[in-house]
């Protein structure tokens, strides 16, 4: 079974600078943070898929099992431990200036793990030429099953946090912020 599978996976971006060209100790730079415990397919991952890191992928469904002319089972899932949203990191310019590090931690393991499962999977079966599908059920159930484990989520934070475990955290930092004219940044 053709399985393509990251471990601590974390994306950031920039959401917001704020800063005065007169006053830069006003400045201030959030981030949108998403840390992954994990995230993986099951699907048939290309070579150039697995080469290019600027977007996830997407692979078209698998054959896990086929037998000529009798049976054929394809699938497709897609599986993630990480947080339902964004989290904004703030820093300010002394924290900048600083280069002082925030961790954001991954808090719906169980909601986004079993939401996209639900969501985003694909089995279909084949046998004597019939097909019987198994379309990828709707986002919407995907995203009632995410909502509805929260509850869940929340108690396992509160013991992986009282032992003082941290599981799919990402560290980010920004290493500096500029106000007043525009310039190109290479």
């Amino acid at each position: 079974m053709p399985v393509y599978l990251e471990l601590a996976a974390a994306t950031a971006k920039l959401t917001a600078v704020q800063c005065s060209p007169g006053d830069v100790s006003t400045s201030r730079v959030t981030l949108g943070v998403r840390p992954a415990l994990v995230d993986a397919w099951v699907g048939q991952v290309s070579m150039a898929e697995f080469n290019n890191f600027s977007t996830a992928p997407n692979p078209p469904a698998a054959t896990l099992l086929n037998v000529a002319g009798l049976a054929k089972v394809t699938a497709r899932a897609h599986v993630t431990m990480t947080n339902l949203a964004e989290t904004p990191v703030s820093f300010n310019y002394a924290e900048i200036q600083r280069g002082d590090k925030k961790t954001t931690s991954t808090q719906n393991f169980v909601a986004t793990l079993l939401g996209r499962l639900v969501g985003d999977l694909e089995l279909r079966v084949e046998a004597l030429g019939l097909g019987i599908g198994l379309p990828g059920l709707d986002g919407l159930v995907g995203g009632i099953v995410g909502n509805a484990l929260t509850p869940l989520d929340q108690l396992l934070n509160g013991v992986l946090g009282t032992l003082g475990i941290g599981l799919g955290q990402a560290d980010s930092w920004v290493t500096g912020v500029r106000c007043g004219g525009a310039v190109l940044v290479r």
